[in-house]
């Protein structure tokens, strides 16, 4: 049985020829998906250029669209335009998406030879997300970095004993439950810990304060875990936050944890006018963002340290059990 041939353009079909059926479907699904495209573009755009994140409402915008997803969003707006034969929308859409991909490796890229100091002090913190792939496979590897001084995030698994984890792979290290799923590990005894909440409770930001005996004098070391909700104005958090390190400017410190915040917002000028610097910014070699692993887009986990304590080097470790990656690094006291 032979197969009728579609007719060439132009030519009549032959008598009894059925066409297929149109399908409007399709084609209001490539508009649908070319509006919205092209409006979530248009958003991340002015966001990024004009107020960034210091207005009320347009967070979730910026936290939304980091250079990254802009790049494949006009990249896909683009091909819409193609398949509607839009030749010149193409290709401006296609600029576009080459300007944001250009913006997201100037931005999300340190390149610089590792540093070194007489005096090192290695430092990490890790969201182990709960430890719900592992708790104690996450620790053991964290270990093999060798920090001195480590804040874990979300280390609160459910029937584990979190303490005894840690020590059993930092058996020369003490281990600080500090409470939230938060715990300190340091090579050097450490002192009571203060419990902060920053903010509404509906927010769910957590702050703990502590001083640990190191040989060069106490250091204090805030262990951070802000509210993950993309809605909340993040202003007032860290205006709080910025009391706590008030009291304590001067002297040596360390802010570390899950900021749940990427570096580029505007709210990290609050740290940066007191002269903490961000240890991966200031001494850092490779990819910035840290979440959510293993394509991270958002530089979320962070380390902190205040101008008595110099930053050497930074690296980021992933590991497929968490979805966040460690940070860790290297400090020199002055």
């Amino acid at each position: 049985m032979s197969v009728p041939m579609l007719p060439a353009a132009g030519e009549k079909p032959p008598p009894g020829f059925l066409l297929p059926p149109p399908r409007p479907w399709r084609r209001r699904l490539l508009t649908a998906a070319r509006a919205a495209a092209l409006l979530l573009l248009a958003a991340g755009l002015i966001v990024r250029s004009t107020v960034q994140d210091s207005l009320p409402g347009t967070g979730v915008i910026y936290y939304a669209t980091p250079w990254s997803v802009l790049a494949i969003v006009a990249l896909l707006a683009a091909k819409f335009a193609q398949l509607r034969s839009r030749r010149l929308e193409c290709r401006l859409l296609f600029a576009t998406s080459l300007g944001c991909a250009l913006a997201w490796h100037s931005s999300s890229w340190q390149i610089r030879d590792p540093g070194t100091a007489q005096t090192e002090v290695r430092v990490a913190t890790w969201n182990v997300a709960h430890g719900s792939l592992g708790l104690r496979e996450l620790v053991e590897h964290l270990a093999t970095m060798r920090p001195d001084i480590a804040v874990l995030v979300e280390a609160d698994p459910a029937d584990e004993d979190v303490r005894g984890i840690c020590k059993a792979a930092f058996p020369e290290h003490h281990v600080s439950i500090l409470g939230a799923g938060l715990v300190l590990i340091s090579r050097w005894p450490a002192g009571e810990a203060k419990a902060y909440r920053l903010g509404s409770p509906k927010v769910d930001s957590r702050l703990r304060e502590l001083d640990v005996e190191t040989p060069w004098g106490p250091w204090t070391i805030f262990a951070v875990d802000l509210g993950s909700d993309p809605l909340y104005f993040r202003r007032p958090t860290f205006e709080l936050l910025a009391e706590h390190l008030d009291r304590r400017r001067g002297q040596p410190m360390i802010v570390a944890g899950d900021f749940n915040t990427p570096l580029d917002s505007t709210n990290f000028r609050m740290l940066r006018t007191r002269g903490l610097r961000e240890l991966f910014l200031s001494s850092g070699n490779g990819y910035t963002p840290t979440w959510p692993v293993p394509a991270p887009v958002l530089s979320l986990d962070q380390i902190w340290v205040s101008e008595t304590l110099s930053p050497v080097r930074c690296e980021r470790h992933w590991h497929w059990r968490s979805d966040h990656a460690a940070v860790v690094g290297v400090i020199s006291p002055l």
